[in-house]
């Protein structure tokens, strides 16, 4: 990330994208979790990056099969490395305008 402006309501952080990223053998609940949870039929929810996992979503992974990600903060001139196998998301930014 090289760049994200920052705004009063954000003064903690800056600009920063939030990354949540599930352990690599949560991939194929994530994955069956999304199609029950979907009104369409996609392929492969996980591969196909159109949908995300909303924050009531991650409450139910969290407590129907005990799977919370990892979340992550970037801020400009970080790197983020996702380990191998890993689904992962930005569902939103920090603070960007």
């Amino acid at each position: 990330m090289i760049f994200a402006s920052s705004n009063e309501t954000s003064t903690a952080r800056g600009g920063a994208a939030v990354w949540d990223i599930f352990p690599a053998d949560a991939t194929d609940t994530i994955r069956q979790f999304l199609r029950e949870s979907t009104n369409y039929e996609i392929d492969d929810p996980v591969l196909r990056q159109s949908c995300y996992i909303s924050t009531p979503n991650l409450q139910k992974l969290r407590e129907q099969y005990h799977i919370i990600p990892w979340r992550i903060y970037q801020n400009p001139g970080d790197a983020i490395f996702i380990p191998a196998g890993c689904t992962h998301q930005v569902p939103y930014f920090w603070g960007v305008d």
